[in-house]
């Protein structure tokens, strides 16, 4: 299965499980659901979690109601759901991750010198204890440098992991001006803002001097942590 799965491929996989009566609106719906599933797949550092009948039924009620009036049906349909919702997990979770090896997995001069909470550790180990999932995933550069999970990769340290599934990313920065035809100086992109800057934004970047505008010139590969950051992208103009 492909995805972002859309309602006429729905209705075709609903039709081959011998179920012909589902709405339009329905499909939609479910094609939502199975989205948001992939992505989650993508997002969480494991492929172990399974989704059951029971699970997407008290989700699917609490979210959209009760949609369908045959109790037989309801069970056919929740049975459906969770095995289409499992094949869509799974395939997020297997999509653009490596496995490496825990030990191999380097910490930034920021990571190195802190640590999360005892809280936040705590609602991490809850959270996979509950569902059996990484809250966070483990997201590394191109040189194996932690850039994101650093809560889920103590956490695997704790339970003695040792070959761990990882997200890599090559680390991207700007080249930009504060007026035009000036100087260009050079910004690391942060990890949530990757692939979402273009050259002509005008974005608001951490200087000497606090928060300044500036205006993106160029994007440019980054061989290694710069310090100085990109914050957030200014809204464009209509």
């Amino acid at each position: 299965m492909h995805y972002p799965i859309n309602i006429e491929m729905l209705m075709e996989m609903a039709q081959t499980a011998g179920i012909s009566d589902l709405s339009k609106k329905l499909l939609g719906q479910m094609a939502r659901v199975l989205n948001n599933i992939y992505k989650m797949g993508m997002e969480y550092s494991t492929e172990d979690f399974v989704f059951t009948p029971e699970i997407v039924r008290e989700a699917h009620q609490r979210v959209y109601g009760k949609l369908l009036v045959n109790e037989e049906v309801n069970q056919r349909f929740y049975e459906l759901l969770s095995e289409w919702g499992n094949d869509a997990f799974q395939a997020g979770a297997s999509s653009n991750k490596h496995i490496v090896r825990l030990s191999n997995i380097s910490m930034s001069r920021r990571n190195s010198g802190s640590r999360p909470t005892k809280k936040k550790m705590e609602q991490a180990r809850r959270f996979y204890e509950k569902y059996g999932v990484y809250k966070r995933e483990i997201v590394i550069d191109e040189h194996g440098v932690l850039m994101d999970g650093y809560t889920t990769y103590l956490l695997m340290c704790e339970q003695g992991k040792d070959m761990v599934p990882v997200r890599r990313i090559r680390r991207q920065g700007i080249k930009a001006v504060f007026n035009e035809g000036g100087k260009q100086y050079q910004w690391e992109i942060p990890l949530k803002l990757i692939d979402k800057i273009a050259p002509g934004d005008r974005v608001v970047v951490e200087t000497f001097y606090g928060p300044q505008r500036v205006t993106v010139k160029e994007i440019i590969p980054l061989a290694k942590i710069t310090g100085r950051k990109v914050r957030r992208i200014e809204e464009k103009e209509n």
